[in-house]
């Protein structure tokens, strides 16, 4: 803690010492705007500090002497939108270790430049906030950033300790039991980094919204939802420890890819528990399920997320906002 407090100080003193430079500095291929990076604490933050990333595919930031890219979307081709101009900042929820992550808060164009005039940039596609966890931080372009965080005492080495070779790039960070989770119903495959105080674990979802006849797998709908895992209480769960899905929103309207489709995959219905086929058993409906004493090795890391063995009645479901990412 001592030694977190420190580098803290160290960061904000040489900080205060960096506004002598003007904030449109020439980098070092000659060219002004070079997107320059002094801070990531948001009580530092001055007008000087705002960026503009309007457009840019991957826009380049300048950390001291070195640089890194920003991308807006996992498939690279996608530009930031329009109107992306402000702050980069490191935003920490308390609760949930680390859950650290680098944001972008926007500002508005006709309005004072101030941190707390703007909204964080928000992904529609996803559901959530723009922003750079922590084991996105491990790779090699954004080690500039992970050095500043850690020059300026916001994150320690333990923290930061997530082998690279440990994490998938598009993957979700889960940090706790009930965090809302986007799923594209066309995807074929989730991958997950269940992060934890205790470890670290990959989990990989496969054709769980998907189904298999006559040997053609294929996902019936398309459309996305929010959903989020629960401890089941259903009766048949009672002597177990399972975990299932809810629907908690659906945030694109839910349609068949299949003309004329049968309805064999069941329908996510909003605030319902997700649903499927159980092959083997009369092909009847149930819950999707896991058992997390009797996982497959892909999902062993789930077990990371029970605490103890008290099976509790799930939080009430609320509706739904960014803010509460």
């Amino acid at each position: 803690m001592l030694k977190t407090l420190v580098n803290a100080a160290r960061g904000e003193l040489r900080h205060k010492h960096s506004y002598a430079a003007p904030a449109t500095r020439l980098a070092k291929n000659g060219r002004r705007n070079a997107r320059i990076i002094r801070t990531l604490q948001v009580h530092l933050l001055q007008p000087c500090d705002l960026i503009d990333l309007s457009e840019r595919r991957h826009p380049t930031i300048t950390i001291r002497d070195a640089s890194a890219r920003l991308f807006y979307e996992r498939h690279y081709q996608a530009g930031f939108p329009p109107n992306t101009r402000g702050f980069l900042y490191y935003h920490q929820t308390p609760d949930a270790f680390r859950s650290g992550q680098i944001r972008f808060r926007v500002i508005p164009s006709d309005g004072p430049c101030t941190f707390s005039q703007g909204k964080d940039l928000f992904m529609e596609s996803r559901a959530v906030p723009w922003s750079l966890p922590l084991t996105t931080l491990v790779q090699p372009n954004y080690a500039p950033l992970k050095s500043l965080l850690l020059e300026e005492g916001l994150i320690d080495d333990a923290t930061i300790r997530i082998p690279p070779n440990r994490q998938q790039r598009f993957s979700i960070n889960l940090h706790s039991l009930e965090q809302p989770f986007v799923i594209d119903l066309q995807d074929m495959a989730m991958n997950f980094n269940v992060v934890t105080e205790q470890s670290f674990s990959l989990v990989h979802f496969t054709q769980f919204w998907s189904e298999r006849r006559n040997g053609v797998l294929r996902n019936p709908y398309s459309g996305r939802l929010l959903l989020r895992f629960e401890r089941s209480t259903l009766l048949e769960h009672s002597k177990a420890r399972i975990l299932v899905i809810r629907v908690v929103k659906i945030l694109e309207p839910i349609t068949s890819v299949i003309p004329d489709y049968d309805m064999y995959f069941p329908i996510p219905q909003e605030g319902e528990l997700l649903q499927k086929r159980e092959q083997g058993r009369g092909n009847k409906i149930g819950v999707f399920n896991v058992d997390l004493d009797k996982p497959s090795s892909s999902m062993q890391g789930l077990k990371l997320l029970i605490i103890d063995d008290t099976i509790s009645v799930p939080k009430p479901h609320s509706p739904y906002t960014p803010e509460s990412q």
